[in-house]
């Protein structure tokens, strides 16, 4: 029996989100079904008929935040320069995370792992840092690059998430071209650790795009969170 159409695509994102902002800002204890349905306007019917349940739910939020955050990476466009390949996935991973901070928080901190069963689901997951290998190792193979392939993936994996961490938490650039010029310069700042031949530093100067800590705003919440201003920092 097909689905009333109440139950459609657009509730399932819907509380999908929902589900995505309470479990970033209270954890997953704090889930309840009945609460969720009835913020969206819904049944709890609905949601069990979409998901099966409370763990089918976080499954499918696991899902889709890690699709739409590998969708993100695969649309990189390619630069004859390898580097700036590099940078240009830092800068595409910087601009997703800053757009969608509920879903980047419950993809990494979650626990949300734990209710995936489905192998390809786990899969895709770990899909995201072989893009992230693929990159490095043409990289290596042009000779822009020496190290260990994995080593220097985590490395700027590290890199670009610890910082994106900070600035959604509020400590860092909230301004879209501060965040791209910081992003730029911690990638550049790793890459240049595994170049056989890197340029020489300039004379040391405070980065334009990073504040002191004690000059930055601390969101309460992730509802502020969400507010920092991204803008196309991937397309500068």
């Amino acid at each position: 029996m097909p689905r009333p159409k109440l139950h459609d695509a657009d509730l399932r994102a819907r509380l999908l989100d929902r589900t995505a902002q309470t479990v970033a800002d209270h954890g997953i204890g704090a889930l309840s079904l009945r609460t969720l349905a009835a913020a969206e306007g819904t049944s709890t019917t609905a949601v069990y008929s979409l998901f099966g349940g409370k763990p089918g739910l976080l499954a499918a939020l696991h899902g889709r935040a890690f699709a739409l955050f590998s969708e993100a990476q695969h649309r990189i466009q390619r630069d004859e320069d390898p580097i700036q390949t590099l940078i240009s996935m830092g800068l595409t991973y910087g601009e997703w995370a800053l757009a969608n901070p509920h879903l980047y928080q419950v993809m990494f901190g979650s626990g949300l792992a734990q209710y995936v069963q489905d192998p390809d689901q786990m899969a895709m997951s770990g899909g995201t840092f072989d893009a992230l290998l693929d990159l490095v190792g043409e990289a290596e193979a042009r000779g822009a690059l020496v190290g260990d392939t994995r080593l220097i993936a985590f490395a700027l994996w590290s890199t670009i998430h610890g910082s994106v961490s900070l600035i959604i938490a509020g400590f860092g650039p909230q301004e879209s071209d501060a965040v791209r010029k910081t992003i730029q310069g911690v990638v550049r700042t790793t890459i240049r650790c595994y170049q056989p031949n890197p340029a020489p530093l300039r004379p040391n100067a405070p980065h334009p795009g990073v504040p002191h800590p004690s000059q930055t705003h601390h969101p309460r919440n992730h509802t502020e969170q969400g507010r920092v201003d991204t803008g196309p920092i991937g397309r500068h």
